[in-house]
């Protein structure tokens, strides 16, 4: 995909589609086990369960190596990442994308801490 074709999100409404989808609908986080969240669930071709910020990444831009860093490490290091990333995550939000990510994997790590204390 070219830098070209792809547009800046909106800070806004990419919180927008994140509240709605883990908030009113209820999605579910994409975790994996002891390592905590991950941008896709491990069947991303046919799941879509995804963090805060690997729902808002296209499929043509996710690449696995993007796992186990943080949305502003991928940002920082364009080099490595193909320089996609601070194209669509406007690298003068990276503070806020940062945070949507802290947010829901904080979440996500307190809903399994209750089920886990529940047992």
């Amino acid at each position: 995909m070219k830098t070209q074709t792809i547009k800046p999100l909106d800070p806004q409404k990419a919180f927008n589609k994140v509240w709605k989808h883990f908030i009113v609908d209820n999605g579910k986080p994409s975790k994996r086990g002891w390592m905590g969240c991950a941008y896709r669930d491990k069947n991303e071709s046919t799941s879509k369960i995804r963090c805060s910020i690997g729902m808002l990444i296209p499929d043509k831009l996710y690449n696995r190596s993007f796992e186990a860093h943080t949305i502003g490490q991928l940002i920082k290091n364009q080099q490595k990442y193909g320089g996609i990333l601070p194209v669509l995550f406007d690298k003068q939000e990276v503070s806020f994308w940062d945070g949507l990510q802290d947010c829901h994997d904080r979440a996500a790590y307190d809903t399994r801490s209750q089920k886990n204390s529940q047992n």
